[in-house]
């Protein structure tokens, strides 16, 4: 997802504008914070990746993968408004 300003993001249907927000915030004034927290550093051809984040003071490890979300054939998760 390629945000073009801070306004641009917008929620999907998870209930996560709380990450959307910070997300969108990080990527647009302090991009480096979100390359930190990515482990896994090149493009998986397995499309699975790691990430870090802080969680109430404890860090956690997370596994991510590059599959949509989707409930009858309807994608959900965060998009761009273009």
């Amino acid at each position: 997802m390629r945000l073009r300003s801070i306004r641009g993001g917008r929620q999907g249907d998870m209930n996560d504008c709380w990450l959307v927000a910070a997300m969108t915030l990080l990527a647009t004034e302090a991009p480096h914070y979100i390359r930190d927290m990515l482990v896994t550093k090149e493009i998986s051809a397995e499309g699975k990746y790691v990430a870090q984040i802080h969680s109430n003071g404890t860090l956690k490890t997370l596994q991510l993968d590059d599959y949509f979300p989707c409930f009858t054939f309807t994608v959900r998760f965060p998009h761009d408004i273009v």
